[in-house]
């Protein structure tokens, strides 16, 4: 499960297209030295933009989801392309699943 909406009565979750095996989110990450004892730490971040029509029923309170990137676009990513160029997510194939009924939990 990826992400979940709770209403009243049911859970649903956002799901990759269960033909695709794998799925990236972009992300940004830190690596930040603490001056008291010298140890490192690394930090990460999911990138979040507006969401798109099927995650909109998932997160509808917030209307955000995660910056779910497709094949082609990964290495774009990795490679430092404008992060605004990833805004949209309407091509991003994702289902919305029941999951269960508050009751069922």
């Amino acid at each position: 499960m990826i992400f979940q909406k709770r209403t009243l009565q049911k859970i649903f979750s956002g799901l990759p297209v269960p033909t695709k095996r794998f799925f990236c989110i972009g992300g940004i990450y830190s690596r930040w030295i603490n001056p008291a004892d010298n140890s490192e730490w690394f930090t990460y971040s999911m990138v979040m933009t507006d969401a798109n029509s099927i995650m909109q029923i998932v997160h509808n309170s917030a209307w955000r989801m995660p910056v779910v990137l497709n094949r082609e676009e990964e290495k774009e990513w990795l490679n430092g392309r404008n992060k605004d160029d990833f805004a949209n997510r309407d091509h991003i194939e994702l289902i919305a699943k029941l999951v269960s009924k508050l009751g069922d939990l």
